[in-house]
């Protein structure tokens, strides 16, 4: 297995999914309909039922998202308006909240090592990036983030892991990658042929191979990662 990059999911991965829940709150209001109906959009995204975005890239997707909303929620503002609301409500609101995340133990550790291989690094995440990475204290240590919505979809579709290719020039087989949902990162990253890990706190003394057969390697956290990857390294 030739690894020439790893490319980590952000949200729940480089920090717990509790706070990704917890920071999301603010969203909620002053309209609740309004979120509500954007998390529809991103749920109905993922299912993957054969519709494109156009164009496929972030403008595309902003452009759906403010389209179903609008249809969803019958409104009569335009797709204009509806896409200020959303920035301002969702977009803006989610920027400040989550300059307060702070990093899973052994996350920059594990970072460390795998810069000392000179092998690339990047970070993926469905929300924007923002300060996420500053905020997680590995900034100077990525090499390349993206937001999946540049892609023009959300993970699972192959869309984002493809791009992170692109945006890194490696091959797909020669990327891991890493996150903690077995739907959205492992069987998304697995479909482009990436190589997989899956992140999954608290499974110390657990076989669960069986459970998760398109996952190359299991961490219980990033102190076990960064073992695994030493005996890949060596």
């Amino acid at each position: 297995m030739e690894i020439k990059a790893i490319c980590f999911d952000i949200d729940g991965t480089m920090y717990p999914l509790w706070m990704t829940h917890l920071f999301l709150i603010p969203t909620l209001f002053p309209s609740l309909s309004l979120m509500q109906s954007v998390q529809h959009f991103r749920h109905a995204i993922r299912e993957e039922n054969g519709e494109k975005t156009d164009p496929e890239n972030q403008e595309g997707f902003l452009y759906r998202q403010a389209l179903f909303v609008q249809k969803e929620l019958k409104s009569t503002f335009s797709l204009e308006e509806i896409r200020d609301k959303i920035d301002t409500q969702f977009y803006e609101r989610m920027k400040s909240s989550f300059s307060h995340i702070r990093a899973y133990p052994f996350l920059r550790e594990t970072i460390l090592l795998i810069k000392e291989k000179n092998i690339k690094i990047a970070a993926l995440s469905d929300f924007p990036v923002e300060d996420k990475l500053k905020s997680l204290k590995v900034e100077d240590l990525i090499d390349y983030s993206a937001c999946t919505e540049e892609s023009g979809y959300l993970k699972p579709h192959k869309a984002p892991f493809a791009y992170m290719g692109t945006m890194m020039d490696t091959p797909l087989r020669n990327i891991l990658y890493v996150g903690d949902s077995y739907r959205k990162d492992i069987i998304g990253a697995s479909r482009v042929g990436m190589k997989t890990c899956l992140l999954l706190p608290h499974c110390h003394g657990k076989n669960n191979k069986e459970k998760f057969p398109l996952a190359n390697f299991i961490c219980c956290d990033y102190k076990d990662m960064k073992r695994q990857l030493s005996q890949l390294f060596n």
